[in-house]
């Protein structure tokens, strides 16, 4: 079964760069931000005009999280965790060229 979605986990004080960052980076795939949560601190970047997004970005305080979800039970929320560490993550590409263009505008 393919892997659904990755998030990344970002302090709130980098998540405005993270996100310039991935917006930049993931346009010459395609991607684009396609779910927008807690007025724009959690992101949902996808590829497809078909499916949900499978690349999630999320830079909410803990301390909103567990306040948000201490006031109903909306599983949108996620539970809060701290900022992801050191990993690796790919991203698919039709060719060279356009593997090119991704590198180019994530540097």
């Amino acid at each position: 079964m393919p892997v659904d979605h990755v998030s990344i986990n970002v302090a709130p004080e980098k998540f405005a760069v993270v996100r310039d960052f991935y917006l930049a980076a993931l346009k010459p795939l395609g991607y684009s931000i396609k779910v927008n949560f807690l007025d724009g601190r959690v992101l949902g970047f996808g590829a497809s005009k078909f499916a949900g997004p499978d690349f999630w970005l999320s830079g909410v305080e803990p301390e909103t999280l567990l306040q948000l979800r201490a006031e109903g039970d909306n599983p949108a929320i996620p539970e809060p965790r701290p900022p992801t560490g050191y990993m690796h993550l790919a991203f698919s590409a039709s060719n060279r060229k356009t593997v090119r263009k991704f590198y180019d505008a994530a540097m």
